[in-house]
């Protein structure tokens, strides 16, 4: 983002957000390389809660995204997709 258009350095967050408008679209992004091991990503539970407060806070949406090749999601167990789905990622 150009936290210059707003007059503010964006060297410190907290200036920049005070300056920020409502709303807005929002993301936590994970990465991963190779076929997911069990258990994974295990603070989905806490990570999903913070998405929702700061989605309360903010008016804005936060999605949780994970960024996988695609032969590692084709690879991807049954159990492991399930617990995605549960935490919308």
């Amino acid at each position: 983002h150009d936290g210059y258009r707003w007059g503010v350095s964006c060297y410190d967050v907290h200036p920049c957000a005070a300056n920020a408008k409502p709303g807005g679209k929002y993301a936590f992004v994970l990465a991963q390389i190779g076929k997911p091991g069990w258990p994974f990503l295990t603070f989905l539970d806490g990570m999903k809660q913070q998405a929702k407060a700061l989605e309360a806070k903010s008016g804005g949406t936060v999605e949780i995204v994970l960024l996988i090749p695609p032969e590692d999601a084709q690879n991807m167990p049954a159990k492991t997709r399930a617990h995605l789905k549960q935490y919308e990622v």
